[in-house]
């Protein structure tokens, strides 16, 4: 997880140039990332870890697992679509802000629900990231309401 919420805070220029300079649509970001994914994985599966075959036994000896396994990748397409929805429509701040907070929410429901001890500098380490994204979207929104405020000025004058 923490390399994932790092990634997130190192990518979200690249995201902001990516999407000025070369404008891609929500599906053309979709299928680009899944085809680049797709192959990396084959090639590592066939390749490095040798792990295809066995897969592809895996599902001939279970083959009720396929169900579930369809379902779970209908799920993750919906999934992406909505994630790439919010990465070619909004600012490159706003996807990072709503996949930490799901992170963190789902680290949190954990703790409390498996009953997980956390000591005094986790749940401080928890409580930085909290006030973090916070800040992150009260800096966003005052930004914003300062601009709307300079659009309506110079309206006004003449």
């Amino acid at each position: 997880m923490v390399f994932s919420v790092v990634c997130d805070a190192l990518f979200s220029d690249s995201q902001a140039y990516s999407k000025a300079h070369f404008k891609p649509t929500a599906n053309q970001l979709f299928t680009v990332t899944n085809g680049y994914a797709f192959v990396i994985l084959f090639i590592f599966s066939v390749f490095v870890d040798q792990t295809l075959l066995p897969a592809l036994q895996f599902f001939k000896d279970y083959p009720s697992v396929l169900p579930h396994l369809f379902l779970v990748g209908i799920l993750q397409v919906v999934g992406q679509i909505c994630i790439y929805y919010v990465v070619a429509n909004f600012k490159q701040h706003v996807f990072p802000l709503i996949s930490t907070t799901r992170k963190i929410i789902t680290v949190i429901a954990s703790i409390f629900y498996f009953g997980h001890y956390i000591n005094q500098w986790q749940w401080g380490a928890i409580s930085l990231v909290f006030v973090g994204m916070f800040y992150e979207l009260y800096e966003e929104l005052t930004h914003q309401k300062h601009k709307d405020d300079l659009k309506k000025e110079n309206k006004k004058d003449p």
